[in-house]
Parts: structure tokens; C-alpha cells; sequence
């Protein structure tokens, strides 16, 4: 078949623009506009005022917003649309506008991109207990709406009611203990990361009511994870942020943490072999690329072999959705200490 070379420039034109549609979804949301319209449909001044924003400006943005789809406008009054409140909004049955905030505070990132391709000068990653607090609540927020749209995939595959005692290493906002602990009455879970992410962890785990169950610890599984005697390490996009040779370090201390015959459980953003696709995961190398200082994505021959190198037997991957898949990999029952 013929390329049609007019849709081939379209195609050029469109992806070359698509940061302006990107951006004023992103301020947008950033600003509360969809959470403000979602519970009343206001004019354009008299949102301006209740924000405190430009009134010219602000009438722009929610016409831009309005020809996009993402608000309704009637007469002179915008409001934010049943199915968009669904995501946009706080109580919204799916809401992700956390992750949306991560996003807008990655471009800064992401604009520099010439430069470190030209010189491959990477970016320091500052800690998360040095990072702007603003900055760590979107993020781990946004890890929360992500890890919900995920955890059931991983649920198919893992089985909680295998297991009686996890490690959600580098977990976050804590969702997949919660939901491992929700599906076996028998499991206990510690959500292992910064201490300026575990009040968002320990928030969310008290919701659950599972605070009983699931504990938090500060620490740094780049230096040390000093504990011992899980039957289950999970690990869910944390091997995306560090190179391959830091992974493998990770790996030997979750080797440790775990008694014999345990289960590693490796999630990620994973490649094919040809490493350009999926075409999303190629694309998130470049993510890391700007925001870390040594991460990309991974083939899962690179990860299998890392698990291998550290002492894991029968590395099982298997995909979960089009763009994120699972590893699995065991202890062996008799093995060395060292």
C-alpha cells in the first residue's frame, strides 16, 4: 500500500504540536479548573475569581479546553463533563490528575533534552527527602492512580494467597500491599521506602484499614534493606529509574531479604528485543534519560540475566498488558548465605 505522503506530513505536523494540546490539559488540571467546573458550571470570570487567575487568559484556556473536548460549554458558562469528572475529578471513580501533576512538573525535564543528547550530561536525581514537597505528593499520588489501574493485571499472575509475608520494596503510596493483603487475611506487608513518602503510604493504608497488617519503614534500597525473612519481594516500576548495574545490586539484597525458596516479582515498563517497541517504552527511556542519572527501560533477557547473576533460578516473564509486564524468579531452596 502507498503512503499517502499528505497524512505523513499531518502526521509530522500534529506530533510536532501535540505540547500544545498536552499543556493545556496539564495546566489546567494543575490549576483545579476541572475539580472547580465539576461541581458547578461557571463563567469564566467568575472562575478567574475563585481560582485568583487572569480573567482574559482564563477565558482562553477554558475555550481552548471547550474545543478540545475537555469542558462543555453552554451560553457563557463551562463545566467539566460526566466522563471526564470520572478522571479529572477528586472523587471521580478513576481520578489520575496526580499523575497528570507529575507530568506537568516533568517538562522542565524534558526540555533539556537536547542538550544531554549533544553533551550526555544526565540529570542528578535529588532524593525524595530533598525534593520539593510538592513535587514528591504529585508523584507518589500519581504512583497511587497508576498502581490502581495496574494492580489487577499483576493479580492474575501473582497469587497473594501464596505468601505470608511481603516487602513492597521502593512502594510508594503502598496499593499493591493493600491489595495483596485485601486478597489473603494470612498476609503481613511492609511498604519499604523515603520517610517523606510513607505519611502518603501510611495515609492510604489506614483507609484500607489494614494498618494492622501492613507496616511502613523508612530507608534506602540503594544502601542497604535491613530486613530479613519475606517470602515475596515486589518490586513495581523501580528498575526503570537505575542502570543495569544497579539493579543487579538491588537484586543481590532482595537475594537477602528473602528466605529460601521465595519470590522476586520484577513490573515494568519492558521492550522487545529490537528495543524500539512497544513504542511507549522507548519512548519512557527518553523520560529517564532527562530525569535520572542513569536509568532507561529494559529487554527482559537484560533483567533475566541480572536475576541470574545474583543467585534467582527460572525467571518467568509474562505480559501484562501492551505496555507493562511481570518477571518472576525463585530463590533456590537450598542456597548460599554469601
Amino acid at each position: 500500500m502507498r503512503c499517502n505522503q499528505q497524512d505523513i506530513a499531518n502526521n509530522i505536523m500534529s506530533v510536532a504540536s501535540g505540547f500544545k494540546s498536552s499543556l493545556v490539559l496539564l495546566v489546567a488540571n494543575y490549576l483545579g479548573i476541572f475539580e472547580a467546573l465539576g461541581r458547578e458550571p461557571m463563567t469564566s470570570a467568575a472562575l478567574a475569581r475563585r481560582l485568583k487567575l487572569n480573567k482574559e487568559a482564563t477565558e482562553l484556556l477554558l475555550n481552548a479546553l471547550a474545543g478540545e473536548g475537555w469542558l462543555r460549554k453552554r451560553k457563557d458558562r463551562f463545566s467539566t463533563p460526566r466522563a471526564i469528572r470520572r478522571y479529572l475529578c477528586k472523587d471521580g471513580s478513576q481520578y489520575i490528575g496526580d499523575i497528570l501533576r507529575h507530568n506537568y512538573h516533568l517538562i522542565n525535564s524534558w526540555i533539556r533534552l537536547e542538550l544531554i543528547v549533544r553533551e550526555g550530561r544526565r540529570r542528578h536525581t535529588p532524593k525524595a527527602n530533598t525534593k520539593e514537597p510538592q513535587i514528591v505528593d504529585a508523584f507518589i499520588r500519581g504512583m497511587a492512580n497508576v498502581s490502581r489501574m495496574e494492580i489487577a493485571d499483576v493479580l492474575k499472575v501473582v497469587d497473594p494467597r501464596n505468601y505470608k509475608r511481603m516487602i513492597d520494596l521502593g512502594g510508594g503510596p503502598g496499593i499493591a500491599a493493600i491489595e495483596f493483603c485485601r486478597r489473603n487475611p494470612q498476609l503481613s506487608a511492609v511498604v519499604f521506602d523515603y520517610p517523606a513518602v510513607l505519611p502518603i503510604a501510611q495515609e492510604e493504608i489506614e483507609k484500607a484499614r489494614l494498618s494492622k497488617r501492613i507496616s511502613t519503614v523508612a530507608g534506602d534500597f540503594m544502601e542497604d534493606i535491613p530486613l530479613r525473612g519475606f517470602d515475596l519481594v515486589y518490586l513495581s516500576n523501580i528498575i526503570h529509574a537505575y542502570s543495569l548495574k544497579q539493579n543487579t545490586l538491588i537484586f543481590r539484597r532482595c537475594y537477602k531479604t528473602l528466605v529460601a525458596g521465595g519470590t522476586i516479582a520484577v513490573k515494568d515498563f519492558f521492550l522487545n528485543p529490537d528495543k524500539t517497541t512497544p513504542a511507549g517504552n522507548s519512548l519512557f527511556a527518553i523520560n529517564m534519560l532527562v530525569n535520572t542519572p542513569g536509568g532507561r527501560t529494559f529487554t527482559a533477557d537484560e533483567i533475566k540475566s541480572a536475576l541470574k547473576s545474583t543467585g534467582f533460578k527460572n525467571p518467568r516473564f509474562t505480559w501484562l498488558n501492551p505496555r507493562s509486564a511481570l518477571l518472576l524468579a525463585k530463590k533456590p531452596k537450598k542456597h548460599n548465605s554469601a
